[in-house]
């Protein structure tokens, strides 16, 4: 995702909330001295950015049902492995494996932090639409699941995005 879409994303946003001058910097690239915080959860570990200037981790809130950003511009939609369980049954799958064959992609993609260190991620993401390709990572494509209005037709069993 390109700094313009980024700073588009954020103008949007900022619409109908506040959003933190320090993380807008950090979204946009212009604080360097970014370190990473691993934090193991389970046998999940979130790479969590940490500014050690500002001695601040950097962390959000999810404003759904009111904001829609993710599912409408995200680049992808990551999946965890509840997610996976959830949605395939709220889909009527009967069985994961073909939830996960049907409906995901997995996309391998490199992240370059501000400070230059890269971490190369590796994820199961909702198909935002049914014939999306590994060409379409990183681009916009709203959720097929996402009516006129930003509403998710698999409400409640929407990814945890």
């Amino acid at each position: 995702m390109s700094q313009k879409e980024i700073e588009e994303s954020l103008n949007l946003l900022q619409k109908d909330w506040d959003v933190d001058p320090i993380l807008r910097e950090f979204m946009l690239g212009k604080v360097t001295d970014v370190s990473d915080y691993p934090f193991k959860v389970k046998d999940v570990i979130f790479h969590i950015p940490y500014l050690v200037s500002k001695k601040k981790y950097i962390l959000w809130k999810c404003f759904w049902p009111d904001c829609h950003n993710c599912c409408d511009r995200q680049g992808r939609l990551p999946l965890t492995s509840d997610d996976l369980i959830t949605i395939g049954k709220g889909l009527k799958y009967k069985r994961s494996s073909d939830f996960i064959k049907n409906e995901t992609i997995t996309t391998t993609w490199q992240d370059i932090a501000p400070s230059g260190q890269v971490t190369t991620m590796t994820t199961i993401n909702l198909k935002r639409k049914t014939d999306e390709t590994e060409h379409e990572d990183g681009t916009h494509i709203s959720c097929r699941f996402l009516d006129e209005k930003g509403g998710c037709s698999m409400h409640p069993d929407r990814p945890g995005v």
